[in-house]
């Protein structure tokens, strides 16, 4: 080494060593005077391209050295045991951020923050970030934490406690630059992490081998639950790859660097990427579940047999996203077997077998659509069809929701190429262009009594492929036939005579005409056609029918088949006879209409008590023509319901105006079928009686809460008599603990109305889980709950009280979905003031004088907002 290269390395390390001594001396003031900076790198969703979150990194503005990056300070602090200031430091400015970001009623961002194994060593880092969090009110489920692999391996069991205890506080645990050790395998095998974030060294080198160790990682993690986040990523190449094998999240300098937190947003907006939203977060992670790279992907919700642990391309598979609004949908995600399989039925991308869709050009276009709609509703669905030739099979399986939105998983088999599959093997190629008539095709196995599916665009039949034939038949019939065609349909399954009537007819098959419901509430008519494919094995076959053959055969089978059923009637008494008796003299109201709403036919009830004179008063009339009811829409749609989906209703409760007066009725309604087909509704009403108003007009004089199946107020108040009256015979005294959720509000408006009734459903059923065989519990009103329990002592009441607040504190997740309670608490005993209505009152004053203080608390710590 030459002289000059001698002082340079001397300088250098002159150079270091200064810094580090000015690292330490100057840390606490860099810290008070917010010399040291966040910065927040953007973390994308690959499907959405939406920003999903954050990680927060440390930049530190020194006035000798200027801006130093995280490799200059960040070893110095670990050497010397002060890491844990900073990164406390860190949380505390993220949490201000997000508590200034709710402020001003902006979407909060999730953020990702690092820890060091060395901050656990040196304090109690859940007791410090709980209070950190719980300082700012910051949701749990918006603060993720990193650890780096490397640590992980150095004092395991210690960190395996400390990485439990996050996570069961309600807290994301992530291993970052997962990959970049040497028992990355093992870490996973001892940790049971939330993400893993890939290192960013093997995009560096975007080689065929790196891409497949990447895919690798992505599976495995995929396979024992786990999100995937890569790290470095810089090119739309490798962006697109990533997306390809189900990597859900990206960063790196793609789509921004490190940048403050405002600069950051500026820049993600200049590029048209907006944020997610906390109810697409959930829908998104749901997809995220799924793994493209898995032999059988639909099984993502169920724990993968060891079988099943190779990695296959070879499945066609797209993700659809379907919107019941406007029954449409578009493909989110298509992986290449499923490109290649598009284009060899003549389409160049899946964009264009979209779009034919939509043109309805292509082939089952509106099966297609219908499908989607049911499994959006049903979970999943099977249907064939047949394209150019080729004989096609879909499989869709509901993924996600959240709205009018549903993420379906589709895969597609173009059967007549695969000569592997299994239906092949069980049907003859020479019935394949049947499958283009017939919508669902059944094989009975008559020597084994069940039923197997081997084609259908009916999810109903498609989640019934290995049943008992009298089951299957004997729930179909009730749930599915028309009333006046079930003995018929029954006869034509009865397989002690089915083989027999085949052999028997000159045809070779059997069949029938059957009237089964659709999604609109009509009943269609259906051909069966069955015959023997082997000894003891009936192939059955189903397709629509037109109305008029339908008709046909049914007035033939009323004809010639249904005598017996005529003998149950006289002349005497008749169904019309009885219909007209019912008219006459029933206390109900009833009236029918067309099926557009108008008035029909009433009786002699419905007459009188609106004081008509004659039916010609309101034939042809609908509701809003009489102007009867004050708010007309809920009578309104329920009538829709009745005629567009063959949906019942059941005493309905509603006003009407009769005499000038207001009064109360109950009404049902219920469809009216004309072969199968709804032609109108029958209704009927009845007025409220003085009971029943008073229950109506004040829904506490009923004793159970409807939404949390607590006692409601009512019902508290005759529970609170009751000790009460345990008091005063036996002196045995009893608490109340009022508690209420103080960012309830925040909770609607983040996710909405539907999932926070959710919310207090699961707190009434942890309540009773936890307290139900020793307390009364009841739901006052809103967000606000009571505990009543007998107690010896007010240690044991304030025991209680921490218990309930521990308990609701302790909720962080319902259905996979993160979140944050903040509740108050509020004790009273009844010996301290012996009247009831006081016990109430103090209780409830406690409580939210507790919140009053948590709120004052609150701002004096943080005067700026």
């Amino acid at each position: 080494m030459g002289t000059e290269n001698r002082r340079a390395v001397v300088t250098q390390e002159m150079d270091f060593s200064h810094l580090e001594e000015h690292i330490l001396m100057r840390l606490d003031k860099a810290l008070n005077d917010h010399e040291i900076k966040v910065y927040y790198q953007p973390v994308v969703r690959t499907l959405s391209e939406k920003l999903c979150g954050m990680e927060a990194l440390a930049r530190w503005e020194d006035p000798e050295y200027g801006l130093l990056p995280p490799d200059r300070f960040i070893h110095v602090l670990e050497k010397h045991k002060l890491i844990h200031l900073l990164d406390l430091y860190i949380i505390r400015e993220v949490c201000k951020r997000y508590s200034r970001c709710r402020q001003q009623g902006i979407l909060p961002v999730p953020v990702s923050v690092n820890l060091s194994r060395l901050d656990f060593e040196a304090v109690d880092v859940l007791q410090e970030v709980e209070r950190i969090v719980g300082e700012y009110e910051v949701p749990k489920e918006v603060i993720r934490f990193e650890i780096t692999e490397s640590v992980l391996t150095e004092h395991a069991d210690e960190m395996q406690k400390w990485i439990r205890e996050l996570q069961e506080a309600g807290y994301e645990v992530w291993m970052d630059d997962f990959g970049s050790g040497y028992s990355s395998l093992n870490v996973l095998k001892d940790y049971a992490f939330n993400e893993l974030k890939i290192d960013m060294r093997f995009l560096s080198d975007f080689s065929a081998r790196s891409r497949e160790i990447i895919a690798s990682i992505v599976d495995m993690a995929k396979r024992i639950g786990i999100h995937t986040l890569a790290e470095g990523v810089e090119s739309r190449e490798q962006k697109d790859f990533l997306l390809s094998i189900g990597c859900e999240k990206i960063q790196g300098y793609y789509y921004g660097p490190p940048l403050p937190y405002e600069q950051c947003l500026l820049e993600l907006k200049d590029k048209g990427i907006d944020r997610e939203s906390p109810a697409e977060q959930q829908y998104y992670d749901e997809i995220g579940k799924v793994n493209v790279l898995s032999a059988n992907p639909f099984d993502f919700h169920e724990e993968a047999k060891e079988s099943e642990f190779l990695r296959s391309s070879d499945l066609a598979l797209a993700l659809l996203e379907f919107d019941a609004d406007v029954q449409g949908f578009r493909a989110i995600y298509t992986n290449d077997a499923c490109k290649k399989a598009l284009k060899l039925l003549g389409y160049s991308e899946p964009q264009e077998v979209v779009n034919a869709i939509k043109a309805r050009s292509f082939p089952a276009a509106g099966r297609f659509i219908k499908a989607l709609d049911r499994t959006r509703t049903q979970g999943s669905e099977i249907f064939n069809y047949v394209d150019g030739g080729d004989y096609c099979s879909v499989k869709l399986k509901l993924i996600s929701s959240s709205g009018s939105r549903s993420a379906i998983l589709y895969s597609l088999t173009d059967i007549s190429r695969n000569t592997d599959m299994e239906r092949d093997r069980k049907l003859d190629g020479s019935l394949r262009h049947l499958y283009a008539i017939y919508n669902e095709v059944y094989l009975l196995h008559i020597d084994k009594g069940y039923l197997e599916v081997l084609t259908t665009d009916n999810q109903e039949a498609g989640e019934r492929q290995h049943g008992s034939i009298k089951d299957i038949v004997t729930r179909y019939a009730a749930e599915k036939v028309y009333d006046e065609d079930r003995p018929h349909y029954l006869k034509f399954f009865d397989t002690d005579t089915m083989e027999k009537k085949i052999r028997e007819s000159q045809k070779g098959f059997i069949n029938a005409y059957i009237r089964t419901i659709d999604g609109h509430g009509n009943y269609s008519w259906k051909i069966y056609l069955a015959f023997i494919v082997k000894p003891e094995h009936v192939l059955v076959m189903v397709r629509d029918e037109d109305t008029a053959k339908g008709n046909v055969w049914n007035h033939y089978r009323k004809d010639y088949f249904m005598e017996e059923e005529k003998e149950g009637y006289s002349e005497d008494i008749s169904p019309e006879i009885l219909w007209q008796n019912a008219l006459r003299w029933t206390e109900l109201g009833i009236f029918w209409k067309d099926r557009e709403r108008r008035f029909m036919g009433v009786n002699c009830k419905f007459l009188d008590y609106y004081g008509f004179h004659s039916v010609e008063e309101v034939i042809g009339k609908t509701d809003e023509d009489m102007g009867w009811h004050v708010s007309p829409d809920a009578f309104r749609e329920d009538e829709i319901n009745v005629l567009d989906k063959g949906i019942s209703t059941h005493e309905v409760p509603g006003h009407c105006l009769v005499n000038g007066q207001n009064k109360s009725i109950v009404a049902s309604k219920t469809p009216i079928y004309k072969d199968g087909r709804i032609t109108g509704i029958l209704g009927f009403f009845r007025e409220v009686n003085n009971a029943e108003r008073l229950k109506s007009a004040h829904p506490d004089l009923q004793e159970i809460d409807h939404l949390t199946g607590l006692l409601n107020v009512r019902g508290g108040m005759n529970v609170l008599l009751e000790f009460q009256d345990e008091y005063m015979l036996h002196k045995q005294d009893f608490c109340m603990i009022s508690i209420s959720i103080d960012n309830f509000r925040e909770l609607q408006r983040l996710y909405g109305s539907a999932f926070c009734d959710q919310v207090l459903f699961f707190i009434a059923e942890l309540l009773r889980k936890r307290f139900g065989t020793e307390c009364a519990l009841l739901r006052h009103c809103g967000d606000e709950f009571r505990v009543i329990r007998q107690v010896e002592s007010r240690e044991e009441a304030e025991k209680l009280e921490k218990a309930v607040y521990r308990e609701v504190a302790g909720i962080h997740m319902i259905r996979n979905k993160r979140f944050t309670l903040y509740p108050s608490t509020g004790l009273a005993l009844y010996s301290e003031q012996p009247v009831a209505g006081q016990l109430l009152r103090t209780a409830r004053e406690r409580m939210q004088a507790n919140r009053r203080r948590h709120i004052a608390r609150f701002r004096k710590n943080h005067p700026e907002y």
